[in-house]
């Protein structure tokens, strides 16, 4: 009996293993974190964050990824200048309504209180990609298919969403939000986390099933 159990435990830690593989196969880009703006003067122009929980990198010359607001569908995305790739596990920085000038503005100031993790920031350059901090949304979009998509109803005034974790960014949280150093004309810092996010969820269900397996090796005891 003991044995036929052990065979069980086996079997299911490889059918849950098998179906997280399957759940993150290829390129599969999903938006982590939205900055909408503030009441002051914006410190930066609104950005998102996208991370790649696919076991593929998206490259430039694979598909063309483009990026709006809940304004229009395919006929007003923007393409995303200044990213060459984003690899399995990494994550990348939008600027809406952004330009080559700005991607460096950003790195600038957010780089003294996160200098580990900026590394992919790109842009998309038109008009009436700005966030509405009224409610708006993001759409990201991999040749024309829509590729992920965010909407919110209201965003606080200097502090990012963090879509991981489900509510406004606060310095120390799971993802590590700092504020910057940089200040608005009300004396405001940004507070995010760009360039890091919290544990992917495939690395939260393998954890349970190494608790599955603690849990049965100590009942053999």
């Amino acid at each position: 009996m003991m044995q036929r159990s052990g065979l069980m435990l086996v079997s299911v830690i490889s059918v849950l293993t098998a179906l997280s593989a399957t759940a993150r196969a290829a390129t599969d880009l999903r938006i982590t974190e939205v900055w909408a703006g503030s009441d002051g003067s914006d410190i930066t122009p609104d950005w998102v964050e996208i991370k790649n929980f696919g076991d593929a990198a998206w490259t430039s010359g694979s598909s063309v990824l483009t990026i709006n607001d809940s304004g229009g569908g395919t006929g007003t995305d923007a393409v995303v200048q200044g990213i060459a790739d984003i690899l399995p596990n990494e994550v990348a920085i939008v600027l809406m309504e952004g330009s080559a000038a700005l991607s460096q503005s950003f790195f600038d100031i957010w780089n003294p209180v996160k200098p580990q993790t900026l590394a992919n920031i790109g842009f998309a350059d038109g008009s009436g990609l700005g966030l509405g901090q009224g409610g708006d949304g993001v759409n990201i979009w991999l040749n024309d298919v829509l590729e992920d998509t965010f909407t919110y109803s209201s965003a606080a005034s200097d502090v990012s969403i963090d879509v991981f974790l489900g509510q406004d960014s606060v310095v120390g949280n799971a993802s590590g939000a700092v504020a910057t150093l940089v200040t608005n004309d009300l004396g405001t810092p940004a507070v995010g986390s760009p360039g890091m996010v919290a544990p992917e969820p495939g690395s939260v269900l393998l954890m349970v099933v190494g608790l599955v397996g603690l849990v049965y090796a100590n009942r053999r005891r």
